[in-house]
């Protein structure tokens, strides 16, 4: 299990080496079980839509929570991991999967479409939205060794905060 969250009433299972996201009932009771390559992170972004993210397609997946259906698939940058949802976009952390990716996915919750993409710093890997809306990311950073482990280059992480009014 990658990670959980309770969405109306139900919970969904990220079980990512197992390409699913399993979903539950208060009663921890099975549901259904939604098929996808490699789940992460999962968000609602509106009382009928959540977005899963997913390494295997380097996108989000668009889920209907009425239905518990996969409706479409966004792509993002490499290894989408962490949602935060703010003011009507989702801000997807893009950490670069198994290499390197250094931006973030801005994704319009009506449209579902990419309104931009923001470079952060190497690694993105987690959001909180603050009290004032704003999105908080944290990297964490980026280091290459040679064939003997020795570091020959690395980047610090870093804390960034993205006005989501502007």
């Amino acid at each position: 299990v990658q990670s959980m969250e309770w969405i109306n009433g139900n919970g969904y299972i990220c079980v990512n080496n197992s390409s699913k996201i399993q979903v539950i009932d208060e009663n921890h009771l099975y549901v259904t079980v939604l098929q996808v390559s490699q789940p992460r992170y999962i968000k609602q972004v509106n009382s009928s839509k959540a977005y899963a993210t997913d390494w295997g397609i380097n996108g989000v997946q668009v889920i209907d929570l009425l239905s518990n259906t996969i409706t479409s698939t966004i792509d993002c940058g490499t290894g989408p991991e962490a949602i935060a949802v703010s003011n009507g976009f989702a801000y997807v952390c893009n950490v670069g999967g198994w290499g390197l990716d250094t931006t973030v996915t801005v994704i319009n919750t009506n449209t579902d479409l990419v309104e931009t993409t923001l470079t952060v710093g190497d690694k993105p890997n987690s959001a909180v939205v603050d009290i004032n809306g704003n999105v908080w990311i944290l990297t964490g950073g980026h280091t290459e060794y040679d064939a003997n482990w020795n570091v020959i280059s690395e980047t610090a992480g870093v804390l960034a905060m993205i006005n989501t009014l502007t």
